[in-house]
């Protein structure tokens, strides 16, 4: 069934299966998310093509490397940022994006990528009060809220369990907050997404939604 097919989709360590190994050199390679990849990894689908094709963004995250002895070596530098290093006029950035509003992509734009990226003007301006059946509020109406969770004297809410796990009751609350507002706003409940780096934080978060 390989052999017959026109794309074959693998991951990078894919690549170095026999089943991929055993098939003619493909005419090109593409690696997505290059700029996550170590170098060796990167390595592996571009020695079964003819020619190669890194796309990512290396302003983003960095490939994961735990040993620090291996970082110092250089393995935490992607075979993207070698080649544009190496080889900058090869490159071809995409500046318009289409997920975000014009003011949060802005900050973006003027740190990482020396103000060339803009908003697409489907999204340049595009709010939640825009939404069919989404009222206009001052929740709904702005691109972009920062809610300050004070704690007192400054020592902070922050909490761990028996097993080390990290959570903050204050912040949470703060959270459910903002999203019970957006949902009386009209805003569906299954198009918010609460994102946050710890797991009991999430297992909190999950709990005071469900109440």
């Amino acid at each position: 069934a390989l052999a017959s097919a026109d794309v074959v989709l693998c991951t990078a360590t894919g690549a170095a299966d026999a089943a991929i190994s055993q098939l003619p050199l493909f005419d090109r390679a593409f690696l997505d998310e290059a700029s996550q990849a170590t170098q060796p990894n990167a390595w592996l689908p571009f020695l079964r093509a003819r020619r190669g094709v890194l796309l990512g963004d290396p302003q983003q995250l960095p490939p994961t490397v735990i040993s620090q002895e291996a970082k110092r070596e250089g393995l935490s530098v992607s075979l993207m940022e070698a080649a544009l290093a190496a080889a900058p006029a090869l490159s071809t950035m995409l500046t318009t994006q289409f997920r975000m509003h014009g003011s949060i992509s802005e900050w973006a734009s003027g740190a990482m990528y020396a103000e060339r990226l803009v908003a697409h003007p489907t999204v340049k301006a595009h709010t939640l009060s825009e939404l069919e059946g989404v009222r206009d509020t001052a929740d709904t109406r702005a691109p972009i809220v920062a809610i300050e969770v004070p704690s007192p004297g400054g020592s902070g809410w922050e909490r761990r369990d028996a097993r080390g796990g990290i959570s903050n009751r204050a912040e949470a609350d703060a959270a459910v907050a903002h999203v019970r507002a957006l949902v009386r706003a009209g805003v569906n409940a299954t198009d918010i997404a609460v994102i946050s780096p710890y797991a009991a934080q999430v297992s909190l978060l999950s709990l005071l939604l469900r109440i």
